[in-house]
């Protein structure tokens, strides 16, 4: 089974509930720093756990690009696999950071 760092167990769980989210987003719910935020969005787009596209969106005064993030198929899996051992209390050592 898959250990997650505290960041990356809550930046996972936060894309999870919102389904589909950019970084800024997602570092505005976990209340975690920028740096923090993309390093385990990284780790575990690294991992295979989420997925990203880079989309165009409007805003006032022209157009920006945004990279959404989403649970990939084996990261849904994972992160409930991850998360009932935490309920059952068999894991409740997180890595640091």
């Amino acid at each position: 089974m898959e250990n997650f760092s505290n960041n990356e167990a809550l930046v996972f769980n936060t894309i999870k509930q919102l389904g589909r989210a950019y970084g800024h987003q997602i570092r505005k719910e976990t209340g975690l720093g920028m740096s923090a935020t993309y390093t385990a969005l990284y780790r575990l787009e690294g991992k295979g756990y989420i997925s990203s596209n880079e989309e165009e969106i409007d805003i006032p005064g022209g157009k920006r690009h945004r990279r959404f993030y989403s649970i990939a198929g084996i990261g849904d899996s994972a992160l409930n696999s991850y998360l009932m051992s935490l309920q059952a209390g068999r894991n409740l050592a997180f890595e640091p950071g």
